[in-house]
């Protein structure tokens, strides 16, 4: 990076200059490092086994080599992906229920999704709301009356939105952290050499024909530190809160004084090289970016109302980054509290799961209704670690499971149906007393990655396990 390629990081200011002192300048530097550190510098398939280590390359295979890009219009977008992580495991079974099924309504009650017909009904907030209804080889599915606003979307001509059932890691383990990191990475604890990348960074550092350019602002998750979806790719950090997101020395300063600094740590960063530069460049990029996105006169279009929540924020201020920041392509939100081993609260508001549900519904809503008509085509991936028990515990809750529900929403879904390989309740065809896992999450991550986001290189994206597995689309991208 030379000297006149310097990023502008500049914010409006009529402060009086003030001189830089030596322990400021280091309060700046520490923080800094602390956010390359987040920025989780790891190259794509970087893993320690993947390195030729006397010469310090890496060893790629021909068959994983990128592949020729489908090509956009002059001027046009880039398709935009949000990636929301239900983190904690969301149960499935009081998302998406097979209501009239013998199995599943012998072994829930605190929690069970009734068909409303049922004379059993022991409370008018239990029954759920009609989803599908005849499908061969499915069974008729009910969602609870707190997800009317997906029920809304999921019932549309021309649907948007679709759900996924039964879906997950091949992996058997019921651990969160590994759960997480396999989803994340887009691979299984069998996978040779383990992948320290995530799919989506995969995905950036695979796509970057003439759409793209060389942007250094492509994709960042909400949180303190990297997460692992985006690990790898090109042009990422975390970002806690974009509204105030800004160069990390906090005295007053004048424009001229900022771009200083920032001329400073280029040059301060120059000397360590790649990652760290890049690292460095990427970070400065995108403070200049969203200091210039005014948060607080957004209007979200087509009368979109967002939830109160932080998710609700969060989505508000990703919709207006995705509309007024053309070269970001990715986004990674992250939503806790789904790990419900007890009093799960599915009905009433107040309810864990309740208000965690009614805020997912409400926000991917508005997110639809304020994307739609923006022409910039993009795709919603919701996703958890894994599904829930079968069964309650004493508590009225559910324990970590295997088998569970995704959603996908987005300009070319074909949306208004269940995409599941049903495996059925009865006891012989659990997985350890759970929803056994029939469609793997990587086919609906490749799925994503070849479909809507237009990237061929699927073999990189989810990389086969010769033997075990290669990629098979869904079939819910038009």
């Amino acid at each position: 990076m030379s000297h006149d390629e310097h990023t502008q990081v500049a914010e409006e200011s009529g402060k009086s200059e003030t001189p830089i002192s030596r322990r400021e300048l280091g309060r700046g530097l520490r923080a800094i490092r602390a956010a390359v550190a987040g920025a989780g510098v790891v190259g794509l398939g970087a893993s320690a086994s993947a390195m030729d280590r006397t010469r310090g390359k890496q060893v790629v295979s021909e068959s994983f080599r990128p592949q020729p890009l489908v090509q956009g219009g002059p001027g046009s977008k880039p398709a935009f992906l949000l990636s929301i992580f239900l983190r904690g495991g969301a149960d499935g079974l009081s998302i998406l229920a097979p209501s009239d099924d013998p199995d599943y309504q012998a072994a829930r009650t605190a929690t069970r999704i009734w068909n409303p017909t049922d004379p059993g009904l022991p409370d008018a907030t239990m029954a759920g709301l009609p989803l599908t209804a005849g499908v061969p080889g499915v069974p008729d599915f009910w969602v609870p009356q707190v997800l009317q606003p997906l029920k809304e979307l999921f019932d549309e001509p021309n649907s948007k939105l679709a759900f996924l059932h039964a879906c997950g890691s091949a992996d058997p383990t019921r651990s969160h952290f590994e759960q997480q990191n396999q989803m994340e990475s887009g691979t299984t604890g069998n996978a040779s050499p383990p992948l320290a990348t995530g799919w989506c960074g995969r995905h950036l550092a695979t796509k970057t024909d003439h759409i793209v350019g060389q942007s250094l602002f492509r994709g960042f998750s909400y949180s303190s530190f990297l997460a692992q979806t985006l690990n790898g790719g090109p042009g990422v950090t975390p970002i806690p809160d974009v509204t105030t997101y800004q160069f990390p020395i906090s005295f007053p300063a004048t424009p001229e004084q900022q771009q200083a600094r920032a001329d400073a740590f280029e040059d301060i960063y120059d000397e360590f090289g790649d990652p760290l530069d890049t690292s460095m460049e990427s970070i400065l990029k995108a403070i200049a970016v969203i200091n210039n996105v005014d948060f607080d006169s957004y209007a979200p279009a087509g009368g979109a109302v967002y939830p109160g929540s932080p998710f609700g924020a969060q989505l508000r201020q990703v919709a207006q980054l995705a509309k007024e920041v053309s070269k970001l392509e990715v986004a990674q939100l992250n939503v806790g509290g789904w790990d419900t081993h007890d009093m799960q609260g599915v009905f009433l508001p107040g309810g864990r799961m309740y208000d965690l549900l009614d805020s997912l519904a409400q926000g991917l809503k508005a997110f639809k209704q304020d994307m739609v008509d923006d022409g910039r085509e993009f795709i919603v991936v919701v996703t958890t670690e894994f599904g829930r028990t079968l069964a309650e515990n004493s508590s009225s809750g559910t324990d970590h499971g295997h088998g569970g529900v995704m959603i996908v929403m987005g300009t070319n879904v074909m949306g208004g149906e269940v995409y599941t390989t049903w495996p059925g309740l009865a006891t012989g065809q659990l997985d350890m007393g759970d929803i056994a896992v029939t469609t793997d999450i990587r086919d609906v991550f490749g799925e994503v990655v070849s479909s809507a986001l237009k990237n061929p290189n699927t073999s990189i994206v989810v990389p086969p396990e010769p033997g075990v597995y290669s990629y098979a689309p869904v079939g819910f991208m038009a």
